[in-house]
């Protein structure tokens, strides 16, 4: 799996597809990344609207809010990313539980449905960044929890310190969320 960082939704009055209009505010977002817990519902990736959330690409791990911006961190198939850098899928978008859903996993509150991937049909909520975008820098993100490895060569080579690869994930983190401080961006980190 690969990991990747995903706006997913930001603050305004949004029309959902059923015609309900609705207003996110920046609290509303806080909320909802606030009660988020994958061992309750763990999000699925997919693509275009799916009624039954499948087939899934992958899963959302964990949410954030940052300037009236939903983030996902997404662990994601191979298969997803291929199609995102091959342009196939360009938009991003998302689906909710409302607190009084049959369905929802977490009554009383909104809770995300899924996250979705959109090839031609744009987004209802506009200005996210583009799923290309958001992987650009998916390698160096991929990298950073690796484990600790022997490697023999009469070479010398220096293991990455965590505190080098908490850096490197804070740096991730930072340019993913635009304007975010690193202070900000080392406390999401930390907070895996």
């Amino acid at each position: 799996m690969n990991k990747a960082i995903f706006e997913i939704f930001k603050t305004g009055v949004r029309n959902s597809s059923n015609g309900l209009l609705s207003d996110w505010s920046k609290e509303r977002l806080q909320r909802i990344a606030q009660c988020y817990n994958p061992a309750i519902f763990n999000a699925p990736l997919v693509i275009g609207h799916p009624e039954s959330n499948k087939p899934e690409y992958g899963h959302a791990k964990r949410l954030f809010e940052h300037n009236g911006v939903l983030f996902a961190e997404c662990d994601l198939a191979d298969s997803l990313l291929s199609l995102i850098k091959q342009g196939r899928y360009k938009f991003i978008s998302s689906s909710f539980f409302l607190p009084d859903s049959a369905e929802n996993p977490f009554k009383g509150r909104d809770y995300l449905r899924h996250v979705r991937f959109l090839g031609a049909m744009p987004p209802a909520v506009k200005g996210l960044q583009n799923a290309q975008t958001a992987t650009a820098n998916i390698a160096n993100y991929n990298e950073i929890e690796i484990g600790d490895f022997l490697c023999f060569s009469e070479q010398t080579y220096r293991q990455e310190t965590e505190s080098e690869k908490l850096h490197r994930k804070t740096l991730y983190i930072q340019q993913q969320c635009n304007g975010m401080s690193y202070k900000q961006a080392l406390s999401i980190a930390l907070n895996q």
